[in-house]
């Protein structure tokens, strides 16, 4: 899912870019698909959070001793 809202992304970012080279930073349209992109940046940002919140992290004291096990909340 994240690989496909940067393929998104990317494509609204040239979209972006072509918009504005033809009509001009300003334009109202350049600055709607600037809130598109936003919104995509964010969701994208979301899934990034909660995917290191599942990533388990193991901190291995001595060679012989256990291994204790810390899972972000």
């Amino acid at each position: 899912m994240k690989r496909k809202l940067e393929e998104k992304m990317e494509v609204l970012r040239r979209k972006m870019e072509v918009t504005a080279l033809d009509l001009g930073l300003g334009h109202p349209n350049v600055y709607e698909l600037s809130q598109e992109l936003d919104e995509l940046h964010n969701q994208w940002q979301k899934e990034c959070a909660d995917e290191s919140k599942t990533v388990e992290k193991i901190y291995r004291i001595r060679s012989h001793s256990a291994t204790i096990r810390e899972v972000a909340i």
